[in-house]
């Protein structure tokens, strides 16, 4: 609940409106939506949290895990970069991707000194 409203969670499938728990839920919210999102994914899910907007989600103990055998990941930039052949390597599946005509939607530019601006609009 964000200011005493519900969240809109995607707990459908657009086609044919039908009620399905999801595979994944990610949240860069954190706390105020954290229960929310473990509410609508499924077994062996996975939990994706890489931001905490409304605060840190709680530490989360074994036994949230266990009821539905789930999967936590806090992804970030710095486990995946430290060397520049892993950068590589991870990074070739995108570029091979976009060699292979994968469009890129870039819908506006900044130049660094507005990089605020970009977190407004």
């Amino acid at each position: 609940m964000v200011n005493g409203v519900l969240p809109n969670l995607p707990l459908y499938k657009v086609q044919t409106r039908e009620m399905v728990l999801l595979h994944t839920a990610a949240g860069g919210v954190g706390a105020a939506l954290y229960e929310g999102s473990l509410s609508c994914i499924t077994r062996f899910a996975t939990y994706e949290n890489f931001g905490a907007v409304s605060g840190y989600i709680p530490p989360v103990h074994g036994t949230t895990q266990a009821e539905k055998a789930l999967f936590f990941s806090t992804p970030g930039l710095a486990p995946q970069t430290p060397t520049r052949d892993l950068t590589l390597e991870i990074t070739k599946v995108l570029f091979d991707a976009v060699r292979k005509g994968l469009k890129v939607e870039i819908n506006k530019h900044y130049i660094l000194c507005d990089a605020p601006e970009v977190h407004i609009s």
